[in-house]
């Protein structure tokens, strides 16, 4: 019997054998080697914290004129610091019902109704119904309400009623902020009956983390917040998550800054605003002084003619965002305090004007004496015209532009002349400012409108700042159109208004011909990017910096030569729809542009059987924006909707791109200032989109992950919201060490490929893909 047993054993385990060909050929050496390697992974995975913010990190080794390098590129997708210091780093809240009283407000449409025996078992049920609305849609409803009436006897069930939230909210933004789209007629919910029964029970849907719920509440009703309550609160919520074995990356970063390593340089480039130390004030000396100058001609008739600011409230209404609670404005502010003066910026596009007061002050401290008043403000005040009756810009809009309005009038620059075209496009459509007579009148000129759009960008980019207005073509009346807004509205009867503030959301109007921030010590005066890029070329990087021209420009041409494909976050295309197709707009779902991009068809919202042809909609490429542009005319009408967001297109894509030039030269400027033979470390942390096209620069210098596990790359670009965001980051990112060990920079195999545990990656594609931040 026991040699029938002992057959009987093993003729299992022969099939099985037979049945896994792989496991007869692998020695079992390589087993337990394997075997080895996962338990060293998994104790090296438990021996750090796991770090949160970028939603991704790829790390790269390369030389730059004789210095060793390591490019540590972080992406992230501009979370606020609340959501990314909630329990186990999930972004997403946990929700649930809070009761908040015995009557109902500020309703929504009705979802459902049911009788329910107990209120526990109406609650259960209302949760199902909201949370199946919510996957079905991909949208938040925080705000949801549940009202439950008990029966009016012993036994008798009671009624449950669940009403969408009066104001929708985004999944998808970052600050769980509604949407800024307009409220196309309000719902009017239906009479709730017995609203004064002493029986009756309101609840909220609201987010259970009570920080982060009361936060945004007070943001909600338009309280501004001190940023050192912020940074306190998310300071306590960090000591939270660390006894999770969570750290978030502003802490991993000052421990490495605080144990530097004697011929090692760590370099820290983030996506911030150009502080005023690196700029100066410029003013023409060959112009009039300002006290004599002549006026300035009004804007054009063109921009006179622009409709007036459509209702703030239906696009910015209940947006919680005060510009403090990112998580990349906190990073900014915790390597400002704790590591001042070694950390880079590079987004130029607010130059001269800044959210924060102690920025602003700086920025208003260049001037040798205050800047002159604007001279149609002065015509408006002198002719005494007054506001149209519009009721537009009410409750938060109002105040947020009140509060913008109190700040010193910012100082010009040529980057915030064209950066507020990304704050029109995406964030602010409800102002109405143009470029379609700046470009059409005093850039474009002749057939080549192209070669001419090129060449004063590269000048202006490149080259000096006298050089790139010498191309501009501002004789007789083309003077009045460089500029974006008028002070003053003309309707169609001629009748002359003053137009409303636009609460400091178009900083600067007019080019900047006369005075202007240019970079320090520039002379001639250069723009902030072409003082970096001069800098560069005296230091011997000339290549470089051809090299980086060219790249920029290619890229900003392959962004236009297709808009709605090159933006894989699908911005354009919103953007394009907002203005050329209301209808679809307005009856699709919006909450994922970067979906809808790529749909060919979108289901109607108010009539389920009815789809839109949303492949058949595309955005003209540059050859076909300037034809279209052509045909402006300027004296008998102002530009059409589809005029302006073509403008608007071009015009961001410069400054778009302008943003990874930027860190592509901030970046080769923080190499070079090690001295030959010395190690260096440079850690970028910028929007997702951002950190590829600087990665996709990088690899064209011979830069790569060879030697690396995982080709250089911890994390993901697309998380689920539900997911945790703590990364597991290899033994190199916590000792630098071995990013500069000879087998491993040589380019073979690491020793480490085999042991590292990392989380679940996904590719991160290399080309361009555009992002806005």
């Amino acid at each position: 019997m026991s040699g029938v047993e002992s057959h009987g054993d093993s003729a299992p385990k022969k099939r099985r054998a037979a049945s896994n060909p792989s496991a007869q050929k692998r020695p079992r050496g390589l087993q337990r080697l394997r075997s080895f390697s996962k338990g060293l992974a998994y104790a090296h995975s438990q021996a750090y914290h796991h770090v949160c913010g970028p939603e991704w990190i790829r790390t790269l080794r390369g030389e730059l004129l004789g210095r060793s390098v390591a490019v540590i590129l972080c992406g992230e997708s501009h979370e606020d610091a609340l959501d990314l210091t909630r329990k186990k780093c999930v972004i997403e809240p946990e929700k649930g019902w809070h009761f908040v009283g015995d009557h109902a407000e500020a309703l929504g449409q009705q979802m459902a109704t049911k009788d329910c025996a107990t209120l526990k078992g109406a609650k259960n049920w209302a949760a199902e119904t909201v949370d199946d609305a919510e996957d079905s849609e991909e949208d938040d409803l925080i705000g949801a309400k549940l009202i439950f009436q008990a029966g009016d006897r012993p036994g008798a069930k009671g009624t449950a009623r669940v009403y969408r939230p009066s104001q929708p909210w985004h999944r998808h933004s970052p600050h769980l902020r509604p949407h800024r789209s307009p409220r196309l007629g309000p719902h009017s919910p239906p009479p709730i009956a017995d609203v004064t029964t002493p029986k009756l029970q309101v609840f909220e849907w609201s987010d259970l983390d009570k920080e982060a719920e009361n936060y945004n509440k007070r943001r909600l009703r338009g309280e501004e917040i001190p940023v050192e309550e912020h940074d306190a609160l998310i300071a306590s919520r960090k000591a939270a998550r660390l006894a999770e074995g969570i750290e978030l990356f502003d802490d991993w970063l000052l421990r490495h800054a605080g144990s530097p390593k004697p011929g090692r340089r760590l370099e820290v480039v983030i996506e911030a605003h150009v502080p005023a130390s690196e700029v100066e004030f410029h003013e023409e000396k060959h112009l009039p002084k300002p006290s004599t100058e002549p006026a300035e001609p009004r804007p054009h008739e063109a921009l006179q003619r622009l409709e007036l600011d459509s209702d703030g409230d239906s696009e910015d209404e209940k947006d919680p965002d005060d510009g403090t609670g990112t998580y990349l404005d906190f990073l900014r502010r915790r390597l400002l305090q704790n590591w001042p003066g070694r950390v880079r910026h590079i987004d130029p596009r607010d130059l001269g004007d800044d959210d924060h007061e102690d920025l602003r002050d700086a920025f208003q401290a260049l001037l040798p004496h205050p800047l002159p008043p604007d001279a149609e403000q002065l015509a408006v005040e002198e002719e005494g015209l007054k506001e149209p009756e519009t009721g537009n810009a009410t409750g938060l809009v109002a105040s947020r532009k009140a509060r913008r309005a109190e700040r010193p009038t910012p100082l010009p620059s040529w980057e915030a002349f064209f950066g507020t075209a990304s704050e029109l496009l995406y964030y602010s459509p409800y102002v109405k400012a143009d470029y379609v007579p700046f470009l059409a009148g005093c850039i474009i000129d002749g057939s080549d409108a192209k070669a001419a759009l090129l060449d004063f960008f590269r000048s202006l980019l490149f080259g000096t700042v006298p050089e790139a207005i010498v191309k501009l073509h501002l004789e007789g009346e083309r003077r009045s159109m460089a500029c974006l807004r008028s002070l003053t509205y003309r309707e169609a009867s001629g009748t002359l208004w003053r137009r409303p503030g636009d609460g400091g959301l178009v900083p600067v109007r007019r080019a900047p011909l006369h005075g202007y921030l240019k970079a320090k010590g520039s002379d001639p005066p250069r723009t902030w990017i072409s003082g970096l890029a001069q800098g560069l070329q005296q230091q011997g990087a000339e290549a470089l910096v051809h090299q980086a021209e060219d790249w920029y420009f290619r890229s900003v041409e392959e962004l236009l030569a297709d808009p709605k494909g090159a933006d894989a976050d699908g911005d354009y295309f919103m953007a394009w729809l907002r203005e050329c197709h209301r209808e679809v707009y307005a009856d699709i779902d919006r909450s994922d542009p970067k979906e809808l991009r790529t749909l060919k068809k979108a289901r109607s919202k108010s009539k389920k059987s009815k789809h839109y042809d949303l492949a058949s909609i595309r955005i003209p490429n540059l050859q076909e924006a300037f034809e279209e542009l052509a045909a402006f005319h300027p004296s008998t009408q102002a530009a059409s909707r589809r005029q302006r967001v073509l403008a608007k297109i071009i015009i961001d894509s410069f400054q778009l791109r302008l943003v990874d030039l930027a860190a592509v030269l901030t970046m080769a400027e923080c190499m070079l200032e090690a001295k030959e033979g010395e190690e260096v470390v440079v850690v970028l942390y910028a929007g997702g989109a951002h950190t590829q096209c600087v990665e996709r620069f990088w690899r064209s210098q011979g830069f790569s992950s060879d030697g690396l596990p995982k080709r250089g790359l911890v994390g993901k670009e697309d998380w689920d919201d539900d997911e945790p965001r703590g990364l597991v980051l290899p033994r190199y990112l916590h000792d630098f060490d071995k990013l500069f060990e000879k087998d491993v920079a040589n380019g073979s195999k690491s020793p480490l490929a085999d042991t590292e545990m990392q989380c679940e990656v996904e590719k991160v594609p290399i080309p361009c893909q555009v992002q806005i931040s």
